[in-house]
């Protein structure tokens, strides 16, 4: 996908940043990697043979959505986070740079994984196996979302910070609207009501008290496959400290029976049902807005997205209703 946000660099800047951090070795060839949505990733080759990849973050000058800045700083303390748990497929950095002493954003270089990613391979898959990776990709996404944190809400954005879910989600939420407002995309609703319907629905938050590391992003597209097994996770730069719930394997139009069955999870009481409906609310109104911000080629993913926002809303009054009932009895 084209996008603005993408950070092309020259053949010599990478040149530059390839011989300041790896002086031993030589660049022999470089290749962009096109199927991100948002930042300029590049194979770089050693006259070895051997690779690396370079991952390049927006630059300073392009606008960005409020969760994604400071994105790559989150990639790269999530990374290093996840690297303790050996059953996990990530790839380690190699060098992050920060200076923009080369080019005008942030950068780091990690190990290059093995396979090719899901999406890619989906069509050819039979179901059985297809079934058995989201099996496995379930119990990895678990393993992700024991790790605990200090707080609920994004690294280094402490606006939407808090020591209750609730609080965090909700500033997450208002955010979110402010982003929509600032390129003119009307989501169907106010702040004023989804704080309204965010107040009566605030029971189902309760159960959240531990922050845990959720991924978000784990779609086909981050999923690497080699040899019949997942064999890489990447893109961890949306990581938050958040309720599980938030993973994309539990959004109400993907929740895939194998990748349930893998992950531990396979049924959703009444309050787990109505987080679930915030946060499809929550990535549709990001979805609906990111094509404005990184000017893509197309509007399908803003029309995939405003397609489902009227009926998620309707679903959450609904909620919002039986719960007012039920705290009036």
């Amino acid at each position: 996908m084209d996008a603005v946000s993408k950070n092309r660099q020259t053949q010599d800047t990478l040149q530059a940043l390839a011989a300041h951090w790896f002086p031993h070795v030589r660049l022999a060839g470089s290749r962009e990697l096109t199927e991100g949505y948002f930042n300029a990733s590049y194979v770089l080759t050693w006259d070895s043979g051997d690779s690396v990849i370079l991952k390049i973050a927006p630059s300073p000058q392009i606008r960005v959505m409020t969760y994604e800045q400071q994105a790559m700083a989150h990639e790269v303390r999530c990374m290093a986070l996840l690297r303790r748990q050996p059953e996990l497929p990530v790839a380690r950095v190699l060098a992050w740079d920060r200076s923009h002493r080369y080019c005008d954003a942030d950068c780091f270089f990690m190990t290059a994984l093995p396979g090719q990613s899901l999406s890619r391979l989906k069509a050819e898959l039979p179901p059985e196996q297809l079934a058995d990776l989201q099996g496995e990709l379930g119990a990895m996404n678990a393993l992700i979302n024991q790790i605990p944190g200090p707080v609920f809400g994004y690294w280094g954005q402490p606006a939407c910070q808090s020591a209750d879910w609730f609080t965090a989600f909700g500033a997450m939420l208002q955010t979110a609207l402010a982003d929509c407002a600032a390129v003119s995309l009307d989501p169907g609703t106010t702040w004023a009501e989804l704080r309204c319907l965010l107040q009566q629905t605030r029971g189902s938050f309760r159960p959240v008290t531990q922050p845990r590391l959720v991924h978000w992003d784990l779609w086909d597209g981050n999923v690497f496959v080699q040899a019949g097994r997942i064999s890489g996770l990447i893109d961890f730069e949306r990581c938050l400290w958040a309720d599980p719930l938030m993973e994309v394997g539990f959004r109400s139009y993907n929740q895939d029976p194998a990748f349930l069955r893998g992950y531990g999870l396979t049924a959703f009481d009444c309050r787990q049902q109505c987080r679930i409906l915030w946060y499809d609310l929550y990535l549709y109104l990001l979805c609906a807005m990111e094509g404005r911000y990184r000017q893509y080629p197309d509007d399908g993913t803003e029309r995939w997205a405003c397609d489902h926002l009227p009926q998620t809303l309707e679903r959450l009054r609904h909620a919002s209703a039986l719960a007012s009932q039920a705290s009036r009895k």
